[in-house]
């Protein structure tokens, strides 16, 4: 699979310029001139193609490099990967679109290279893009799946959830998610996307009617009523939940003034007749723990994929 859209490499790319095996990568058949040895350090399957039981692996030079054919493979991919194993950072790209990036996990699924490419993962795998497109967020979250990495699948499922209204069929019409993710994955987005709703949905009814008598709380359980009344179940479907989310967010912090609730007299000393002071960053606080809360049972982690939804074994807490 070439999910490589970007410019074409030089037919001939020394990463190693006396490296004793030149990689001939693609259709295009580029060559990657590589050490031997930075290979079979890093790769369990290039250890044993280049290991003395293969031919390729016999009579290794660098006076005269043995080319390997890899017709199947994609050239930007392993041209990647063998500037990060060959420490040839100054080469490496600052940053990958989500199709090169699904296209190098790919390769180190292939090449069993997890553990090479730990910490350069770790910076390819943010969204430093900050991209809200379903197409590219899903080929971030496959990439995630492949390097298996939890905390990046969990944030780009969760991405997907909140920024993606519309409806996740189109993901199986991609032919490299449906080859790599497995087929719970659309179902699960659908299930979990739902119960974000209902749970956003429902912090909007408690605010709203979370009210008492002195102007302050009239105030903001009114706002929360118009959002309410805005963002009805029918009109949930039709706006990402990020955006009711914000919303929500913005409301709160629309009323940031400190104020005295007054008790009222002829009350006596009740714990309810005493005046007390309504604290805002207290109200934001606990919403914003109440919106967090949400989102981790909404989240989706590998071994939820793995599992076919349970979350009873899953490593990360749901709750």
């Amino acid at each position: 699979m070439d999910l490589d859209n970007g410019e074409e490499l030089d037919f001939v790319k020394d990463i190693a310029l006396n490296g004793d095996v030149i990689l001939v990568v693609g259709e295009q058949k580029v060559s990657l001139r590589a050490h031997s040895q930075c290979l079979v350090c890093s790769s369990k399957v290039f250890s044993a193609m280049l290991g003395p039981h293969w031919s390729e692996g016999k009579n290794l030079s660098q006076e005269s490099p043995k080319e390997i054919p890899l017709i199947e493979d994609d050239a930007h991919a392993l041209y990647a990967i063998c500037c990060v194993i060959h420490h040839r950072n100054d080469l490496v790209p600052a940053t990958f679109s989500p199709r090169q990036l699904l296209q190098i996990a790919i390769e180190v699924d292939k090449y069993d290279l997890h553990t090479a490419l730990l910490y350069a993962r770790a910076q390819w795998l943010q969204n430093k893009r900050n991209t809200t497109d379903p197409i590219e967020l899903a080929y971030l979250m496959a990439a995630a799946f492949l390097f298996d990495d939890m905390e990046m699948f969990r944030e780009h499922a969760l991405a997907l959830i909140l920024q993606h209204h519309g409806s996740y069929i189109k993901l199986l019409e991609d032919s490299p998610l449906c080859q790599i993710l497995p087929t719970n994955t659309t179902c699960l987005l659908e299930e979990r996307r739902n119960r974000l709703r209902a749970e956003v949905g429902e912090i909007l009814l408690k605010e709203a009617e979370n009210s008492c008598s002195c102007g302050w709380g009239k105030s903001r359980s009114s706002r929360y009523r118009d959002l309410l009344s805005e963002y009805t179940p029918l009109k949930m479907l039709e706006a990402p939940i990020s955006q009711v989310i914000e919303r929500i967010k913005t409301v709160s912090k629309d009323c940031m003034k400190r104020e005295l609730h007054q008790a009222p007299s002829g009350f006596g000393s009740s714990t309810y007749a005493k005046s007390y002071y309504h604290e805002p960053a207290e109200y934001i606080t606990a919403l914003a723990e109440k919106v967090e809360t949400a989102k981790r049972r909404a989240s989706i982690c590998l071994d939820c994929v793995r599992s076919n939804g349970g979350t009873e074994s899953c490593r990360f807490k749901h709750e």
